[in-house]
C-alpha cells in the first residue's frame, strides 16, 4: 500500500519550476487514476490495483511570504493531492 500526499493541480498538468528548465506533473484525481492505470498495463496487474485519492485547491493566507521559489505554490488551480494505492 501507498500512502502519501503532494503538490496537484486542478486538470492535471506539467508545471515549469521557475526559470529551470524542469518540469514537474501535477495529479489531481483523474490523472493520478489515469496514470495508475498505465502503470498496471505496462506492469500486466490491470485490476490488481484500488486507487483512492482527494484533491484540493490551496486556500491563500492573509500575509502570506512572497518569495520568488514560493509563487509555484500561488499558482491557478495548485493544491494538494492525498492518496493511496493498494495492490488487491
Amino acid at each position: 500500500m501507498f500512502l502519501g500526499e503532494m503538490m496537484g493541480c486542478q486538470g492535471g498538468m506539467e508545471k515549469g519550476l521557475g526559470k529551470s528548465d524542469k518540469k514537474l506533473y501535477l495529479h489531481d484525481e483523474e490523472s493520478f487514476e489515469r496514470f495508475w492505470g498505465e502503470v498496471a498495463e505496462k506492469t500486466g496487474t490491470k485490476g490488481e490495483w484500488k486507487v483512492e485519492s482527494r484533491f484540493r485547491v490551496r486556500q491563500k493566507e492573509e500575509g502570506e511570504a512572497r518569495s520568488e521559489g514560493f509563487t509555484f505554490f500561488l499558482g491557478e488551480g495548485i493544491g494538494w493531492i492525498t492518496f493511496s494505492v493498494e495492490r488487491i
